[in-house]
């Protein structure tokens, strides 16, 4: 699985390995790591064997925030990320309990 924010990047992306990975198992889907209530939105099938945490905001030229109120950079590039990592493993744990 991989993300992007906006439907054209995933288009973008899955198009990309598509044609680096011939057969390759892979799914794009939007995720905007800016909104907590998105990132504990965000599901997935079976959890990753990778987890490869790069989205990032970088020297943004005017103060903005997330719709949590956050500072912008903070927000994405650490907080979004923190939280789909604790989604992500909590869905696990509960994955592996139904087992």
């Amino acid at each position: 699985v991989g993300t992007a924010r906006t439907a054209e990047k995933v288009r973008a992306m899955e198009e990309d390995v598509r044609r680096r990975v011939p057969g390759a198992d892979f799914t794009g889907r939007e995720l905007e790591l800016e909104s907590l209530e998105k990132v504990k939105a965000f599901r997935v099938d079976r959890f990753p064997d990778i987890l490869m945490l790069n989205a990032g905001q970088m020297a943004v030229p005017e103060e903005r925030r997330t719709s949590d109120g956050v500072e912008r950079q903070i927000g994405v590039n650490f907080l979004g990320h923190y939280a789909l990592t604790a989604s992500l493993l909590k869905q696990q744990q509960q994955q592996q309990r139904t087992k």
